[in-house]
């Protein structure tokens, strides 16, 4: 819903028929087959996708040509250029000033809580994505209550004056990123601006956010996978691609101590359709065996591991309340295919904390049963990836 102090009745029954219609039908206005012919720069393959969203807002006024038969798609955005088409998408209504043509849009703006006085020192100057957000978020009057699931949606760092903006406007479907980033302090471009200016004022343009997993723990949630280039000729899950999902799995294992219990609780990444985990948790104790836990063993529930979701397992069996009794601790990891049962790319982890040896090794071309992995000093071992297995440590803590 778009956050308004007045909306013209032009623009409210335009929103109402828009409301009534796909995004199909709505694409296919007269406007939008006659918007090539309006402007003569929009007739390239690449800016088809913009096609639809830059007739509507014409449609509505909110976005104009030079003058000279083009609209400039690839033309950054300025502050001020950003800022009219958001009042004029907001109210219906636009405004003339001779003397400074952006003076009228920036005081509504300011009316309208957009924007607050002089929070731009130049608003000749270009946009960015971090600003953009910003502006996108204030002129939405919606709730935002789940947005912080998508906190770690994007790679790259994002300024902590903007994180609540981006992810709100993630959230909403008004925003995506490219190659897993958000790249905030890049320019907006007119056909960008379209796009997310569309998507404010009609629910139906909104981009289909992803599903994240919500449970603590999990990391990354964004791995990309392309069945094109992800899968070898065998149909295995290429090597790269699965140490992944691999590395997210094991790093979201966490074992603690709570009560003078230890358990072990960790969150299983969701794999494309035709992959699955197997993995196992062993505790081997030196006068028998230990706790045990493994993918795959649906006869005995309490040691089994799941394949999706979350799970918590309770460390702490009738022979085991000491680390001194621990003899070892394997963790193995497999991405493997369904179908073929075979996998690419498998992870191991060994430990005895009574000797100076652990094994930590990345297997290639392996089965999920693991071969024998060739250990590694404990001086190694420490400035290695088995650091970053959350609380390991809780279990050898003497």
């Amino acid at each position: 819903m778009l956050k308004n102090k007045r909306i013209s009745p032009v623009l409210a029954f335009i929103l109402i028929i828009t409301l009534m219609v796909s995004p199909l039908i709505l694409a296919r206005t007269p406007a939008t087959d006659n918007i090539k012919k309006t402007f003569n720069d929009l007739n390239e393959a690449k800016y088809t996708w913009a096609l639809e969203y830059i007739a509507y807002l014409y449609d509505l006024k909110v976005v104009q040509g030079n003058g000279k038969g083009q609209f400039l798609p690839d033309k950054e955005v300025k502050v001020n250029e950003y800022l009219k088409m958001l009042v004029v998408a907001i109210t219906g209504e636009t405004y003339v000033d001779t003397k400074q043509w952006d003076k009228p849009y920036i005081e509504k703006a300011i009316e309208l809580g957009l924007i607050q006085k002089n929070e731009f020192n130049d608003y000749n100057t270009p946009i960015n994505r971090y600003d953009m957000s910003k502006l996108i978020v204030r002129a939405c009057d919606e709730s935002y209550e789940d947005y912080t699931k998508y906190l770690n949606r994007f790679n790259d760092s994002i300024s902590t004056e903007y994180k609540d903006f981006v992810f709100k406007a993630y959230s909403k479907g008004f925003i995506q990123g490219s190659n897993n980033k958000y790249n905030g302090n890049n320019t907006m471009l007119r056909s960008e601006a379209t796009a997310v200016i569309t998507r404010l004022i009609d629910p139906n343009q909104r981009l289909k956010v992803p599903p994240t997993q919500t449970t603590p723990g999990s990391s990354n949630p964004a791995i990309s996978f392309n069945p094109e280039t992800d899968v070898n000729d065998k149909g295995l899950m290429k090597y790269e691609k699965a140490r992944e999902y691999i590395t997210e799995l094991r790093d979201n294992i966490v074992f603690y101590k709570e009560n003078g219990k230890y358990y072990v609780k960790g969150t299983v990444p969701v794999l494309p359709e035709g992959f699955a985990f197997t993995y196992v948790i062993d505790i081997g104790l030196k006068k028998e065996a230990g706790p045990y836990y493994k993918t795959g063993l649906p006869a005995h529930p309490e040691d089994n591991l799941p394949q999706t979701g979350s799970f918590v397992k309770d460390m702490s069996l009738q022979n085991f309340s000491h680390p001194n009794e621990i003899f070892s601790m394997d963790i193995k990891i497999a991405v493997y295919t369904i179908e073929q049962q075979a996998s690419q790319c498998g992870y191991g982890i060994h430990i005895v904390p009574d000797y100076p040896n652990e094994t930590h090794s990345w297997y290639e071309d392996t089965t999920y049963d693991f071969p024998g992995s060739a250990p590694i000093t404990y001086e190694e071992y420490k400035t290695k990836e088995l650091s970053q297995l959350p609380g390991y440590k809780i279990l050898f803590t003497k």
